[in-house]
């Protein structure tokens, strides 16, 4: 039996509070803030593809239903949850954007531009859900061809998949049709099946390029802020570096100092990595939106512990439901 990685449950934490930190950032209109921490989604992408890369599919449809149920109903709890707290604080909602959550569909305007999608400010967050579990789907297709053509995962081959996997996103931006999501899955998924061990020369130059990228991240946000090339190859692919960093950031820590493998390992972590969807689901409702904290409360300081107390007890609500709710 494999052992356990501790490094995942620590790099879910670091995704969850770079997503909340992130949208708390662009609630204080610190914009530079939140654009370094924006790609907690990269890093949960990542962590999911690295997660799949070596376990076996036995039946593709029982897989399938149990990693949608997984992810669709807490979010039909959460989206409940809003509804009711709209309503004891009459606050107007989106009713047309109910049905797409329900069905978990709310992502496909980030998918494909030409997609209106109708959303609730507070849940826009959750497009990323539809986004994983079309990658559960592409998992499914990618595990048949591999079976059936035998293919071994090598460094050579590696390289010339994801170059392949930038070409055909590169070939797609043109069109509105957005796959960088999707490389960022499998960019994890092939790093679980080749065993990369990161060692000090490799970190060392992980971290030159994560510093590259963040300059042409900043570089390019000052001269081409608000165009597609900007939004779309600059944003995208600077961000899966970042993610890449913060991934082997981890692991390298955890390897090489004793401190950071027993915090991975402490019940702190365990308890936080249990609660980090919920954490994510909600808080952000909180921020923006009819329930946003800036319509009920006064004061930045007030307005941020608020946030962080709503988010906590709405957290264990929807996760204490998700948990009797068959």
């Amino acid at each position: 039996m494999k052992e356990r990685d501790y490094s995942i449950s620590l790099l879910r934490i670091v995704a969850m509070f770079m997503i909340v930190g992130c949208h708390i950032a662009s609630f204080l209109n610190n914009n530079i803030i939140a654009m370094i921490l924006n790609v907690g989604v990269e890093i949960f992408l990542i962590i999911s593809g690295y997660l799949y890369s070596n376990k076996v599919i036995i039946n593709n449809k029982k897989f399938i239903v149990k990693r949608s149920k997984k992810i669709i109903k807490p979010l039909i709890v959460t989206t409940l949850m809003y509804i009711v707290f709209a309503i004891l604080t009459k606050k107007i909602i989106n009713i047309k954007a109910i049905p797409f959550l329900l069905c978990n569909f709310q992502g496909l305007n980030f998918l494909i531009s030409a997609i209106k999608v109708p959303q609730i400010e507070g849940l826009s967050h959750t497009w990323f859900l539809t986004v994983i579990v079309l990658c559960y789907l592409l998992l499914i297709l990618v595990k048949e061809l591999e079976h059936r053509y035998e293919y071994k995962y090598s460094l050579r081959g590696t390289v010339l998949l994801i170059l392949a996997l930038v070409g055909l996103d590169l070939l797609f931006i043109p069109l509105g049709i957005q796959l960088g999501y999707f490389l960022t899955f499998f960019v994890g998924y092939i790093l679980g099946k080749v065993e990369l061990k990161i060692t000090n020369k490799m970190y060392l130059l992980s971290t030159l390029i994560m510093i590259s990228s963040l300059g042409i991240r900043l570089l390019g946000r000052h001269f081409f802020d608000g165009t597609i090339f900007y939004a779309n190859i600059i944003a995208i692919f600077t961000q899966i570096l970042l993610a890449l960093w913060f991934f082997f950031s981890v692991k390298w820590f955890i390897s090489k100092f004793i401190f950071f493998d027993m915090v991975s390992k402490s019940d702190i972590v365990k308890i936080l990595d249990s609660y980090s969807f919920y954490i994510y689901l909600t808080h952000y409702m909180f921020i923006v939106g009819t329930l946003s904290v800036k319509g009920f409360i006064n004061g930045t300081f007030l307005q941020l512990i608020a946030i962080v107390i709503f988010t906590i007890f709405s957290a264990i609500i929807v996760k204490f439901i998700d948990s009797i709710v068959f």
